[in-house]
């Protein structure tokens, strides 16, 4: 049974974490190329013919009656791809965490780098680390880099039921958004650079101006508010950790 659980947490972080993110970033991408309209096709020099609702309902017609099974994997294959560069992106190195504005947050995301929240837990329960270092035999002078893994391996082994994995996959999936937002909002951009040039140049070649204008203006408040609940759930999973190993050897002590 634990095995079984076991499992089933780590199928969820690579649902959550992974594939979540890598198909909402694919329906980003879908947007803009629906967008773009027939500046898609001249741009492209005609690979990607333009996104039409006639044209999607009968390829989902299509797709009913013929490849059905081999898109859907298509699909699948491409999201999990897809997920997992958000994830290299979200990851990628940031250097020392720093208390940041909003619109700073915003301003570094935009440059591919997520900030993380300077805080990986709330300072109030720097006692209760303590006792939880104690209590797992680690020195107390053990930086949390240390701590974490730990405890972490402690609860999965100990507890049958923990937020932990809860929400380490909120904040890797927060994360993901947030960085596939910022791959819409400079996609969407440079459409919109093209789509004024190719429309003053090709007189008929326009693209949907009133979604396309508004898109930058959507991904700016995507990342706006999945750069803030990345940085939030990164401290509850911290919190949780302290918590949930600090609650256990109390019991622990109780118990005995």
């Amino acid at each position: 049974m634990d095995q079984l659980i076991a499992k089933i947490t780590n199928l969820g972080y690579e649902v959550w974490g992974i594939f979540i993110p890598g198909l909402i970033f694919l329906l980003f991408m879908v947007f803009a190329w629906w967008c773009a309209g027939p500046v898609a096709g001249l741009a492209t020099f005609g690979f990607l013919a333009p996104a039409e609702v006639k044209s999607v309902t009968g390829f989902i017609a299509l797709l009913n009656e013929e490849i059905k099974f081999g898109f859907l994997a298509g699909l699948a294959v491409a999201a999990y791809f897809s997920g997992h560069l958000l994830h290299w992106v979200g990851r990628s190195p940031k250097g020392k965490a720093v208390e940041l504005t909003w619109m700073a947050r915003v301003g570094k995301c935009l440059t591919l780098s997520i900030p993380k929240s300077p805080l990986s837990y709330d300072p109030f329960l720097e006692d209760q680390l303590a006792e939880g270092k104690a209590f797992l035999e680690m020195p107390s002078g053990a930086i949390w880099q240390q701590f974490y893994p730990v405890a972490k391996a402690f609860l999965a082994e100990n507890l049958q039921s923990s937020l932990v994995s809860t929400y380490q996959n909120k904040y890797t999936l927060h994360r993901a958004l947030a960085a596939a937002a910022v791959v819409w909002f400079w996609l969407t951009v440079a459409i919109i650079i093209v789509s004024a040039v190719v429309s003053f140049a090709h007189n008929g070649y326009s693209p949907k101006w009133f979604p396309l204008l508004l898109s930058p203006f959507f991904a700016l408040a995507v990342i706006y508010g999945f750069s803030d609940s990345y940085q939030y759930n990164w401290k509850l999973f911290g919190n949780t950790l302290i918590t949930e190993t600090y609650t256990y050897k109390r019991m622990h002590k109780r118990a005995r």
